[in-house]
């Protein structure tokens, strides 16, 4: 492809604004070949040397010689046309004085637009490079651009900016630059049964939530409290205390302790039964103790604890009969 058929092909990638500058250039070179032409002429008259004649004037003559002045081959037409416009300092007059004021003129005009196209075509090159294309361009790891502190890079540390070095730096977050005030997402731990939410010396205020899904259990003092406890409050702070379950259980045993989730406990043995009671229970607590063997005089039911403000307890010995008891100030209370 030729030099004119490229240009035409680039400019045409360019956009009109190069079209139009080229088409302007071609305008020119028409205008600055007639001007060359008509250079070339003027300086075939002033480089053409006269031919001077030397002869010996004692030695025998050996030849006539011709001395010429070199012809430079032209090889940039507009540098070396140029070049020939200079004038010497001192004023003397020289044969490039013949070449016309209007001639050097036009040549700096080309001069400039062949300066100008190319600042043109520079200009829509960063264009393009700046615009990208399909392959791509410019330098595609983050750690290697200009404006990132590199030695910065560290694992887990987020990119922020700083404003003083107007640079991009790795950096762990600092408390209080993170807004928590409205989150829009699940607030997911990063491995289980590893992170606290407060700690025991550190607590949160209020924790209003909809419903709780708990894993384990709640704790109330550091403790998950005992089987069948409810979690309570006395005013001032929050406990896990027995309830008042309602639990039936039947004893066949010679021995029964009863346990935190009794209510009801019937005795149907053929022989004598001692049941042992909580030493201590929930402030509130009932409890019944009945003889279903109906032959309790012969089968006695021994009561084991603190009843009444009597360690000993007491001994049932109606047949069929029962006993219902409350907990109250450190003692079982029968009702």
């Amino acid at each position: 492809m030729d030099e004119k058929k490229f240009l035409e092909n680039f400019a045409k990638i360019l956009g009109s604004s190069a079209q139009e500058e080229l088409k302007k250039i071609e305008e020119k070179k028409l205008k600055e070949e007639r001007l060359l032409k008509n250079f070339n002429t003027t300086l075939s008259k002033i480089v053409e040397p006269p031919i001077v004649r030397v002869e010996a004037m004692t030695a025998p003559i050996i030849e006539n010689v011709i001395i010429k002045n070199p012809v430079l081959e032209v090889a940039n037409i507009v540098s070396q046309a140029v070049s020939s416009t200079n004038i010497p300092a001192d004023g003397k007059k020289t044969e490039s004085d013949l070449i016309n004021a209007s001639l050097r003129k036009e040549i700096e005009v080309i001069k400039k637009s062949v300066s100008d196209f190319h600042k043109l075509v520079h200009d829509q090159s960063r264009k393009i490079a700046l615009a990208g294309s399909s392959h791509g361009g410019g330098e595609v790891n983050l750690r290697y651009l200009d404006d990132v502190d590199r030695s910065s890079i560290r694992q887990g540390h987020f990119l922020t900016y700083d404003n003083s070095t107007k640079k991009f730096v790795f950096s762990q977050i600092a408390e209080g630059n993170v807004d928590l005030s409205h989150i829009d997402q699940s607030l997911m731990p990063g491995a289980n049964n590893v992170y606290e939410l407060g700690s025991p010396s550190d607590y949160w205020n209020n924790l209003y939530i909809d419903h709780i899904n708990l894993k384990t259990g709640i704790l109330a003092n550091n403790s998950l409290g005992n089987a069948y406890q409810i979690l309570t409050s006395n005013g001032s702070a929050a406990y896990w205390a027995n309830t008042n379950v309602v639990n039936a259980k039947t004893v066949t045993s010679s021995n029964y302790t009863i346990l935190d989730s009794d209510y009801y406990v019937g005795i149907n043995r053929n022989g004598a039964v001692t049941v042992t009671l909580p030493s201590s229970s929930t402030s509130g607590r009932n409890l019944i103790i009945k003889d279903e063997s109906g032959n309790c005089v012969n089968n006695p039911i021994t009561v084991s604890g603190n009843v009444d403000n009597d360690p000993s307890g007491f001994i049932m010995t109606i047949n069929n009969g029962g006993i219902h008891m409350l907990y109250n100030n450190g003692s079982w209370r029968i009702i």
